[in-house]
């Protein structure tokens, strides 16, 4: 039995997430930490594990992004992709941070839309699945991408939202599925708080792969 996760809650993310094919949109901090450590716990192996980097994330996460790869090849887990946005050779800037400046503007995160993390992240980690066919960022779908379509089904991306009452509210109205992906919110499902994920991290890895908000 996991030293984690109850054999309840084991058998809750089986059912919810075996046979489905599964990319982990890990943000670097402690509730996507905590999803993967819940999922290695269920014995629940993602297809594809998706990071966006912005250009202006905080050092401390990306030397925690790169920490955890190791932690991955130890659990038999793909490594984690870190996808970038990419501008024309024209576009005055590169990266989040950059956009804000040129625009005279702060993130839409600050009035309270996300017009920058579709831009910024959702975009980017769309495109690393989906492939994009010409401009700055083209690239190859990646073959998960190719399966699904074939067979007609769409890919799982597991969001890192706790149950905590913010992350609940953020949930509350989002679809569950849309045009090409399905979503799941493995921490809800479990019923964890930040608290229980900060708790997770710790007695899974130990207190140095806490990691500060990303």
């Amino acid at each position: 039995m996991s030293s984690i996760l109850s054999s309840e809650q084991i058998q809750i993310l089986r059912r919810a997430l075996l046979n489905k094919p599964l990319n982990v949109c890990f943000g670097g901090g402690v509730d996507s930490t905590a999803m993967l450590i819940a999922l290695n716990e269920a014995e629940i192996i993602p297809d594809v594990i998706t990071f966006a980097d912005t250009g202006g994330e905080k050092p401390e996460t990306l030397a925690h992004v790169h920490k955890m790869q190791h932690v991955l090849a130890m659990w038999g887990f793909p490594q984690t992709a870190i996808v970038r946005k990419v501008t024309k050779a024209e576009t005055s800037y590169n990266d989040l941070e950059g956009n804000c400046v040129d625009n005279e503007t702060l993130p839409s995160l600050a009035f309270g839309m996300k017009s920058c993390s579709i831009k910024w992240k959702q975009g980017p980690q769309d495109a690393y699945l989906k492939g994009v066919s010409k401009g700055p960022q083209k690239r190859p779908a990646h073959p998960l991408w190719l399966r699904t379509q074939r067979d007609g089904i769409k890919i799982t991306k597991l969001i890192g939202y706790d149950a905590g009452p913010a992350d609940l509210r953020r949930s509350k109205n989002l679809k569950d599925t849309d045009g090409e992906f399905a979503y799941i919110y493995p921490l809800q499902l479990l019923g964890w708080s930040r608290g229980d994920c900060v708790k997770a991290i710790v007695q899974a890895l130990g207190t140095d792969y806490v990691p500060i908000k990303s």
